[in-house]
């Protein structure tokens, strides 16, 4: 009779033990996808506010490419759709070598488009439709892209793309779902156009 008492109170405290390392395992789990969640939407992040910060200039004209939503047109298409020339050389007046790149807000996606030019201004490289983060929730009030003029009001013309090419700074926004049913990662921030300085 002891014996049959000590080994249920023994499998008591075991299947105690063992719900405790299963909590303490989900829970270790749980916060190892919300650090990799946050450091994906932060490098996302980065990589656009980088090449922002660089753009000289912002595009006029809507690219035609999968990565940017279809049915849309500047200066509406500008909250969800930024294309621009960075250009890698510092003398002035100098238009190649440069990169223009695009990112679009399409089907959950944040998609990136690079096309590279040599001095001679020829197309050397070309990538498209590279998605830069995925899960991608941003609701309809919040824009992808935020345009601000030197002032630090937000340009929200529109009727002219002018505006949004002459802007002092632009602010992006992520809102990612990472795992369903956990709150989302919403993240922001504002690139100075150092070319657009007055």
């Amino acid at each position: 009779m002891e014996l049959v008492v000590a080994t249920s109170v023994l499998l008591i405290f075991t299947a105690m033990a063992l719900q405790f390392l299963a909590t303490a395992n989900s829970d270790t789990n749980r916060t190892t996808k919300d650090v990799t969640a946050e450091n994906n939407v932060r490098n996302a992040l980065r990589l656009m506010t980088e090449d922002i910060r660089a753009a000289d200039p912002i595009s006029t004209t809507y690219p035609s490419t999968s990565s940017c939503p279809s049915a849309a047109s500047y200066p509406t298409g500008y909250g969800s759709c930024l294309s621009m020339t960075v250009v890698h050389n510092s003398a002035g007046g100098v238009t190649c070598p440069k990169s223009v790149i695009t990112y679009g807000f399409v089907s959950g996606a944040i998609m990136r488009d690079k096309v590279n030019y040599d001095s001679s201004c020829t197309a050397t490289t070309t990538t498209t439709g590279t998605t830069v983060i995925s899960n991608v929730v941003n609701p309809s009030g919040t824009k992808v892209f935020r345009f601000f003029d030197s002032s630090g009001n937000e340009v929200t013309s529109t009727s002219s793309s002018s505006p949004y090419q002459t802007a002092a700074s632009v602010m992006v926004t992520l809102v990612v779902q990472y795992q369903s049913g956990a709150p989302n990662v919403t993240v922001s921030s504002t690139a100075a156009l150092r070319n657009n300085r007055s």
